[in-house]
């Protein structure tokens, strides 16, 4: 969806697949290390810690730069901030993930869904 945004013509969808984007690299760099985890035997505690790192490094700059939506972001937050702070106490705040996950997609389609008016509205007013 990133991809298809940041080929359209209007600067907010490209400023939109760009967020998106920055997101899901973001989470690849801790994702994969966990993956990893279940089928290599070795000691994958760096690697995970700089996708940790990295993460939320790219956690921030889409925060920020979708700070409209503020319930969704608020509510990611929430469900991340327990698994950052305690998963390696509590394995199964991992699961917080999945609804952080999905309050990143309520925010990429709150945003298609308000740019996709503002072109119906825009087309009809000009026609």
């Amino acid at each position: 969806m990133g991809v298809l945004l940041m080929m359209r013509k209007e600067k907010s969808s490209r400023y939109m697949g760009a967020s998106t984007l920055i997101l899901g690299f973001g989470d690849a760099f801790h994702l994969i290390p966990r993956v990893l985890n279940y089928f290599v035997d070795a000691d994958l505690t760096t690697v995970l810690g700089l996708g940790k790192l990295i993460t939320s490094i790219t956690m921030t700059v889409f925060y920020i730069l979708v700070f409209r939506i503020w319930l969704c972001v608020l509510l990611s937050f929430l469900f991340y901030m327990p698994v950052a702070t305690a998963v390696s106490y509590f394995p199964i705040l991992g699961m917080l993930m999945i609804p952080k996950t999905i309050c990143y997609i309520l925010i990429v389609w709150s945003f298609y869904r308000y740019n996709k008016k503002k072109r119906l509205y825009v087309s009809k007013n000009w026609s």
